[in-house]
């Protein structure tokens, strides 16, 4: 692969987005001729786990409960999240005088990464690149992020303050105020020239960014971009909030064809439809009649949401080999996976409304936990089940706090004992044909499976294992005598049903170089880099 990234046609305005994209391929090559390959971790297990790069911006939440008209008096949405105005400075005065005021490390990449290390569990699975201010809130923040594990080189702004988040709690909801200080101010210069930084880029094979972050440095995200293009590593972008689509709409068009993994809920989907411009009944009504197939009754809400994921999963990549999955979280509606026009639909666990004490942060969890799994080689339905049982356990405490759960871990273990796809309970079932349930007669969360492309019919059946197959990196791991260790499981479910979810992970597995690279040899890697020239 040539170290110059082809030029996405007709989505861009302007030449400055250009001038990132061509400075990103510089970058690309030097790092990428200069520190070689991406080095995966070993677990206890002797099984490969990627190193995770983080690039968010990093806040200290200040956490407290609201009534309803306290938001009003600030003009603020109840579940909603925005910049810090002159308008909001009220609240920030209000919380330095509050008495039950809790202070969380935050910032939505900073809980993504610390959900992901939380399930990893191995020292320098994961590092987050952000920058603090020369404060005690800055020094605060690193040293919690280090204790739990995570690698958080100091990058200090010499003059600003380490930012901040009203996080303002009423009833179940929350309303996030950010007021970035230091955390917007990131010199992308630094990836080059702090060697700790560098070495954390270079031994990375994942790559996660928040969308917030484009108002602290483009520059930077697109370097990463380029970096995972050509090394064949994953790039992972999250759209944040419904704003951010709208005010980076330019970046979205220019980063899309290097973003293997697109993150959001479905508010944000379609406000990203809705930046670009898409006819959402003309992507309505291809989806409905298939959906149809899968449902006695569509919802609204998710055919529009999963209309408007496969329409982001078949726009255009840098390189045909690779695929693009988006993932669309909606609460308590299943959660929308979409990959080259190939869906499922995914109903998260149910959890008692007595036991949802904030959500502040939920969604970053459903991202740490997917990511998490992706890193190990798991496959999409494992991802999801990981995302949707973090979240549960976030949805239970205050702000970010990282519970206890042995159950969780329990399973984790399993998994690392025998492999991706090999433990001896099963995560999901596929829902039958003209089913409403949100569960089988077990209560295990069901996946409604279709496919979008013209040739192909959409699949369903039941079955009471997940098909595992061989992980989200692709090639299976070699036990010390040499022989494959096997990754497939003896299923009993429809044709059709086989068909679609097989279908779905191959588009993913095999299809996409980045993880079908990373659990080869070096020497593997750079032959195939030398092959595609």
């Amino acid at each position: 692969m040539a170290a110059d990234l082809p030029m996405p046609t007709g989505s861009s305005e302007g030449v400055a987005g250009d001038i990132l994209l061509e400075n990103a391929s510089r970058f690309a090559a030097r790092i990428g001729s200069s520190t070689g390959f991406a080095q995966p971790l070993r677990t206890p297990a002797g099984r490969r786990t990627e190193r995770i790069v983080g690039l968010g911006n990093p806040l200290l939440d200040l956490s407290t409960s609201v009534d309803l008209a306290f938001l009003k008096k600030y003009e603020l949405d109840p579940n909603g999240a925005c910049v810090c105005t002159d308008t909001h400075e009220g609240v920030f005065e209000f919380l330095k005088h509050e008495a039950n005021v809790t202070f969380v490390p935050g910032g939505s990449c900073l809980n993504t990464l610390r959900v992901a290390q939380w399930l990893t569990k191995h020292a320098g699975a994961t590092t987050y690149l952000g920058t603090v201010g020369l404060d005690a809130y800055g020094e605060d923040l690193r040293r919690e992020a280090q204790v739990e594990g995570l690698e958080f080189p100091k990058l200090a702004h010499p003059e600003l303050s380490t930012g901040t988040c009203a996080v303002l709690i009423c009833d179940q909801d929350r309303s996030l105020i950010a007021n970035l200080g230091a955390s917007c101010h990131f010199n992308d210069s630094i990836l080059e020239s702090n060697p700790e930084v560098t070495n954390a880029i270079a031994a990375a094979g994942v790559f996660y960014i928040e969308g917030f972050f484009f108002n602290a440095s483009p520059g930077a995200v697109y370097k990463l971009a380029a970096h995972a293009a050509r090394e064949y590593k994953i790039f992972a972008l999250n759209m944040s909030a419904e704003f951010v689509p709208h005010v980076h709409k330019a970046h979205f068009q220019r980063l899309l064809p290097y973003t293997h993994y697109l993150f959001g809920n479905g508010a944000e989907g379609r406000a990203f439809a809705d930046a670009m411009g898409w006819d959402l009944a003309e992507l309505v009504d291809a989806v409905k009649p298939k959906l149809e197939r899968l449902m006695t009754t569509v919802d609204e809400a998710t055919t529009t949401t999963a209309a408007i994921a496969v329409k982001m999963s078949t726009l255009r990549l840098h390189d045909d080999l690779r695929v693009r999955t988006v993932v669309l979280t909606q609460g308590k509606d299943p959660t929308v996976v979409a990959t080259r026009g190939y869906i499922a639909l995914f109903t998260p666990p149910v959890i008692d409304s007595h036991d949802i004490v904030d959500t502040n942060g939920s969604g970053d969890a459903f991202v740490g936990g997917f990511i998490a799994r992706l890193a190990a080689g798991a496959c999409l339905s494992e991802c999801v089940y990981f995302g949707h049982r973090s979240a549960k356990e976030l949805l239970k405490t205050s702000g970010c706090t990282l519970p206890e759960c042995t159950e969780l871990m329990a399973e984790l273990r399993d998994l690392d004992d025998f492999g991706t796809g090999q433990a001896a309970d099963h995560r999901y079932s596929i829902a039958s044909s003209k089913s409403n349930a949100s569960t089988d007669v077990k209560g295990t969360p069901t996946i409604k499976c279709a496919t979008f492309a013209d040739d192909e019919e959409g699949g369903f059946g039941n079955f009471s294992k997940l098909p595992y197959r061989n992980g989200g990196f692709g090639t299976p791991e070699l036990d010390p005598s040499g022989a494959p260790a096997p990754r497939t499981r003896s299923l009993s479910l429809s044709a059709s049903a086989q068909t679609v979810m097989t279908m779905m992970e191959d588009q993913v597995q095999q299809a996409s170089p980045p993880r079908a690279a990373t659990h080869t040899s070096m020497k593997q890697r750079a032959t195939r880099r030398a092959w595609e020239g």
